[in-house]
């Protein structure tokens, strides 16, 4: 029974661990590990916790209330651009709204009072302050790329040796730091912050102040992330903690272990000789573990990700197949790596890819691919276990998008004299025409506001995503990591790249 719970909250976290949706059977023991009870507060603080929440509220409800449209238009990088900086000009921390549209919420440590209430709204993930910075670095607005980078670098700094990684999610608004509801430092969003400290290192070639203080950052998150429980060269979701459920030191995911997988890679280019070292071995066992245990031959995709049992010393599979462990093995690993180490044929993989999780107009999966509005975050299996259609996720569409462009460049690439081939002229074609027809579906979810230009979380709001976790569902409105993975596609831009 315990291990059968155990698999259960798997399904909770893996893959889409950084959603805004709420994991209910999960987040309470967490919750209730980290933070303040009700009884450490004084009526007086209860007080004034109240009215500044209130005024909080009510001034991001103003906010909310604007009313948008939206508009069928091509996406335009600069109108993206302005939609993220205005998202982070609302806040003095320098932090983004990941969802300024949900107005759902919880309660802080399932107390039910007003002053224990958490709005969606005020809540940064990690992840998407990442995003957001690497799409500011891009756009040359070093200054917003700084705040993102001085509000984590501070952080580290007041740990100090007590640096134990950052959590999942902070509250857009200074005073209320501790007002958020998933109290976690996890391993993947972690390393995420640390690419985006690596790129924006690169930016500042005649600052080297700025890039020295970058790189350490990116190298005390690689180090602390080295920390975590290993298991035949992946890495757990975050530290043992067995009181806990579910206990993330147990928990592989795939999505998290290629975050640092392409981490590695990038910060080994400046680090010393000893950490390179380090990071080097940490490394090449991850590769053979993408290689050994996290692809599958049968099925012709990546593993989501499972459990580590340790009376077997094994990992049990959670058996749901999911989008982004694929698309962004194409982005992180490379398409030359998985061609020629992990001997996979790039052609049968992204197809397989659209065969599984592309979606039709109709909500139907698979058919022809040429005439899909987009990709599902999972398959027709996990969709119909739920009851639900197929829907398109605007950020693992738009993942595709860059994997599609990134394996059409190799090919070109590749194509040398008499070894040129048929199949791959025809392959690099079909890639041309999916990644014009899939950016032009963006449209479907833009949302136009005074210039801006922002999108959709997913076509479909408040829809369960995965099997087996009811309250995880797609988040309503417009989205942080929408948007810029929308700019990362239009400008083919890698980032798992420094």
């Amino acid at each position: 029974m315990r291990k059968q719970l155990a698999l259960a909250l798997v399904t909770c976290v893996l893959a889409l661990e950084l959603s805004p949706s709420i994991c209910l059977a999960a987040e309470s023991t967490i919750l209730s590990q980290e933070t303040k009870t009700a009884s450490s507060f004084t009526p007086s603080d209860l007080d004034s916790r109240q009215t500044a929440a209130q005024s909080l509220v009510d001034q991001q409800n103003a906010v909310i209330t604007i009313q948008v449209t939206t508009t069928p238009a091509l996406p335009d990088s600069t109108a993206i651009a302005g939609w993220l900086d205005a998202n982070q000009s609302a806040y003095s921390t320098g932090l983004l709204s990941s969802h300024p549209d949900d107005t759902g919420f919880i309660y802080h440590e399932g107390i039910q009072q007003p002053w224990a209430v958490i709005y969606q709204y005020t809540q940064a993930y990690t992840y998407d302050q990442a995003l957001a910075g690497i799409s500011f670095v891009n756009q040359k607005d070093i200054a917003s790329a700084k705040q993102i980078l001085d509000f984590f670098y501070n952080e580290w700094q007041n740990e100090g040796a007590n640096f134990e990684g950052f959590w999942t999610v902070y509250n857009t608004d200074p005073n209320f730091q501790w007002k958020r509801y998933e109290w976690r430092k996890g391993m993947g969003e972690n390393a995420w912050i640390a690419l985006f400290a690596l790129r924006y290192a690169t930016s500042q070639k005649k600052n080297k102040e700025e890039a020295a203080k970058a790189r350490a950052l990116a190298v005390a998150i690689t180090k602390w992330i080295g920390t975590l429980p290993h298991f035949e060269g992946a890495v757990a979701m975050g530290e043992e903690n067995p009181s806990i459920a579910p206990n993330w030191g147990r928990i592989i995911s795939t999505e998290n272990n290629l975050d640092y997988f392409a981490l590695l890679r990038e910060v080994q280019k400046k680090a010393t000789k000893t950490d390179k070292e380090l990071f080097k071995i940490e490394y090449d066992n991850l590769r053979n573990w993408f290689k050994t245990q996290a692809f599958n031959p049968e099925t012709g995709l990546f593993r989501r990700g499972g459990l580590f049992d340790p009376t077997t010393s094994q990992i049990e599979w959670d058996g749901l197949e999911s989008l982004d462990v694929n698309s962004w093995a194409l982005s992180a690993v490379g398409p030359k790596d998985l061609e020629k180490y992990f001997d996979i044929n790039l052609e049968a993989f992204i197809a397989r890819i659209g065969e599984s999780f592309s979606v039709q107009d109709n909500g139907a999966f698979g058919g022809d691919i040429l005439t899909a509005q987009g990709f599902d975050f999972s398959n027709a299996v996990n969709a119909s276990l739920i009851g639900r259609q197929g829907m398109t996720w605007v950020e693992g569409t738009n993942q595709m998008v860059l994997a599609y462009k990134l394996v059409r460049d190799y090919f070109k690439s590749r194509r040398v004299g008499a070894g040129r081939s048929i199949n791959r002229l025809a392959s690099e074609r079909l890639y041309s025409k999916l990644i014009d027809q899939f950016i032009l579906r963006n449209a479907d979810s833009a949302v136009w506001e005074q210039n801006t230009l922002s999108f959709l979380y997913a076509t479909l709001a408040g829809a369960q995503i995965f099997f087996g976790t009811p309250n995880w569902v797609t988040s309503p409105g417009r989205a942080v990591s929408s948007a810029a993975w929308v700019y990362f596609a239009l400008n083919k831009i890698n980032p798992f790249k420094s």
